[in-house]
């Protein structure tokens, strides 16, 4: 069986926009490319098998606002557990 494990999670989303610099550009201009994901809304991610870890930044699959499936940058999500911890910490201070 050549299928990949993937890690499925419910993980929310902390980020919708990047800057991804143009293949076509001689001065390899910055363009904002915003997905269709809403902050702070819970997600099924599903962890995608890194290709190129040193170069590439990890992506997942998930599902957007629009019923799509899309790659989206791993760092887009933080796993509940991590948020819940981190907002609680941030309560206590």
């Amino acid at each position: 069986d050549l299928r990949m494990s993937y890690n499925k999670m419910k993980a929310i989303c902390v980020k919708n926009k990047m800057y991804r610099s143009s293949k076509l550009s001689l001065y390899s201009e910055q363009k904002l490319k915003k997905f269709n994901l809403t902050i702070g809304k819970v997600y099924d991610i599903q962890e995608q098998q890194e290709f190129a870890p040193k170069i590439l930044p990890q992506k997942c699959i998930v599902i957007d606002d629009f019923g799509k499936n899309i790659h989206a940058p791993f760092d887009f999500f933080k796993p509940i557990e991590q948020y819940r911890d981190e907002q609680i910490k941030e309560i206590l201070k």
